[in-house]
């Protein structure tokens, strides 16, 4: 039924890789242990090995954007040290040096995916158990008030396996799509109609799911991600109007059912609402009724003006944030981060971490479209290369309210894509 995972070798980063989809479930420690899995293992078996790829323009923007985040973490504890007379922030210095290893992460999955060196099909296959792991287990928790392991709901929302983390929406957002890499070429029982069938009752649950969890902005990026997905993929474009009244209708019921999801997706349009008037009409906004976030864009906002061209360091926006806004009396409170990997950039790596990200995004769009071109994205290494793209496209998208980009859950996630996409990319590019 999965033939094709045993047609090609299955060494043990292939293993190691496979196993990430589950870490992201039981938590950081699991995926620091997987990535360090990874990398030890790389080091000893390839050794110099891995230095020998030719470096393209987004290796050398990334590696860019590593050596900023030294040069910045240096050039403030100077300043720290020396000029103000202040301790060290050790915690942003902690926090940078051991950063580092998602660029050595990145690396060594480009070099053994550029060279062929390592099977995907068993990532692909975990990641699609995993999203319908999480799912049996937010409807076990939705109709028995806890979850497999105990886990109670937390008022309005689900967590599922996540625990006391609100964040079962986005694990589904982010690898639901490699549930449809797994259904259309991994299973060859099924015939391609069943395939597609069960591929809308997939992304419908999914859909549910997300609903149930109460992650309103996953939600979104889930309905964004599969309109470019059937965008891109001309053969489902005829099956476009079936989804949306699927989508539809699921919400609609949904909803209705189930007051408590009713009124947390209703109050997010209220405050979509309420931020349109703080932009536009300030006289019909209501502070009661605007998301946290707002404020806190605006504190790191505020937080990188006083450092705008390096920034404070990695992990310094909170120490740095309450600083600021005692020398200008705000009222506004500060949290761990700004909610938005580019203001939380600016603020922490300047305008020169920003330009640099930004260019890595473009840098990756180009990519794409020139592999691409005019032709219909079709076959395995298109598929995985289509979704990949919509994944990180989805991830970066600019206006979308986030966790930190530095954390261990959102860094591995965006290092594993880009490595995955870049090594998969570099081979077709250089050959054409």
């Amino acid at each position: 039924m999965l033939s094709n995972v045993i047609n090609q070798k299955i060494n043990k980063i292939s293993i190691f890789l496979s196993l990430l989809p589950l870490s992201f479930i039981v938590g950081n420690p699991a995926i620091n242990a997987n990535v360090a899995l990874i990398i030890i293992y790389a080091l000893i078996v390839k050794g110099k090995k891995l230095l020998k790829f030719r470096f393209l323009l987004i290796d050398k923007l990334i590696i860019s954007f590593f050596l900023l985040s030294l040069i910045t973490v240096l050039i403030n504890s100077f300043d720290d040290l020396y000029l103000k007379n202040q301790n060290l922030n050790f915690y942003s210095i902690y926090k940078t040096l051991f950063f580092l290893r998602y660029a050595m992460f990145y690396f060594i999955l480009r070099y053994y995916i550029q060279n062929k060196l390592i099977n995907l099909n068993p990532f692909f296959i975990t990641s699609s158990i995993c999203v319908s792991f999480v799912c049996f287990d937010l409807f076990y928790q939705m109709y028995f008030g806890k979850d497999i392991f105990g886990y109670s709901i937390n008022h309005y929302k689900m967590s599922g396996p996540f625990g006391k983390e609100l964040i079962a929406g986005s694990y589904l957002q982010r690898f639901s799509l490699f549930l449809f890499f797994s259904i259309f070429f991994l299973i060859h029982s099924i015939k391609k109609n069943s395939k597609k069938l069960l591929l809308f009752f997939s992304w419908t649950i999914i859909l549910l799911c997300i609903i149930i969890a109460g992650n309103r902005i996953p939600f979104i990026l889930f309905l964004m991600t599969l309109f470019l997905f059937v965008l891109f993929k001309k053969s489902l474009r005829k099956y476009f109007l079936l989804i949306a009244i699927t989508f539809s209708f699921s919400l609609f019921i949904t909803m209705k059912n189930n007051e408590n999801i009713y009124n947390n997706f209703f109050g997010f349009y209220e405050r979509i609402k309420n931020i349109n008037y703080l932009i536009i009409n300030h006289e019909k906004y209501n502070p009661k009724n605007t998301p946290e976030q707002i404020f806190q864009f605006k504190s790191g906002l505020v937080t990188w003006s006083e450092n705008k061209i390096f920034g404070g360091g990695i992990k310094s926006f909170n120490s740095n944030c309450w600083t600021v806004h005692e020398k200008i009396n705000s009222t506004w409170s500060c949290d761990s981060h700004p909610h938005n990997y580019y203001i939380e950039i600016l603020s922490e790596l300047g305008l020169i971490g920003f330009f640099i990200i930004l260019a890595i995004f473009i840098n990756l769009i180009l990519i794409y479209f020139k592999k691409k071109g005019s032709a219909e994205p079709s076959g395995h290494q298109n598929t995985i290369s289509l979704i990949l793209f919509i994944l990180i496209f989805s991830e970066l998208f600019i206006i979308k309210s986030t966790g930190s980009f530095f954390s261990t859950f959102n860094s591995t996630y965006i290092f594993l894509l880009l490595s995955i996409f870049v090594g998969m990319s570099v081979k077709r590019i250089h050959n054409r």
